[in-house]
C-alpha cells in the first residue's frame, strides 16, 4: 500500500513542479507544445514544398528576425498566397503572427497572420489554428 502512496506523492509532486514552471531535476522545464509567437524579420529564403496525397504545395520562409537564428515559417498553399497577389523573395522585411510548435528538426511557426509592406493575410484562425483557405480552385 505504501508503494502507489509514494508513486502517487511523487507523480502530484511532479505535476504541482510544472504548473509553477518550477523544474524537477529529472525533468527539465520545457516550452509548451505550441506557443504564440510574433517575428518581424528579413526572409532569407523562399521554399516552396511539394504537394503530397493529402495537402497542396505550400510556401515555407526562412526569416531572421534580428540578431536571433533564423526561424522557419510555414505559410499557406502556394495557390491561397496566389490568389491575394502575395509573394516572397530574399531580403524582403516580413511581420508574421503565429503559434511556435516543437518538431523533430527543430522550430516550426504556423503563420495565422504575415504583413509584407502594407499587405496583410490571414492564414489561419488564430484561437484553433485551423486553416482559412479551402480547396484550390479548379
Amino acid at each position: 500500500m505504501r508503494i502507489p502512496t509514494l508513486l502517487g506523492l511523487c507523480a502530484l509532486l511532479g505535476a504541482c513542479a510544472s504548473a509553477t514552471g518550477t523544474a524537477s531535476p529529472a525533468r527539465p522545464a520545457q516550452e509548451p507544445l505550441h506557443s504564440a509567437a510574433a517575428i518581424d524579420g528579413e526572409v532569407l529564403g523562399v521554399d516552396r514544398v511539394p504537394p503530397s496525397d493529402k495537402l497542396a504545395s505550400g510556401v515555407v520562409l526562412r526569416v531572421q528576425p534580428g540578431s536571433s537564428a533564423a526561424v522557419v515559417i510555414d505559410l499557406a498553399p502556394d495557390w491561397y498566397l496566389d490568389a491575394h497577389g502575395l509573394r516572397f523573395a530574399p531580403a524582403e522585411r516580413v511581420h508574421v503572427e503565429g503559434s511556435r510548435v516543437q518538431k523533430k528538426g527543430g522550430v516550426v511557426i504556423y503563420a495565422t497572420r504575415v504583413r509584407k509592406g502594407t499587405q496583410t493575410l490571414e492564414l489561419r484562425h488564430p484561437d484553433s489554428g485551423a486553416p482559412l483557405w479551402g480547396e484550390p480552385p479548379r
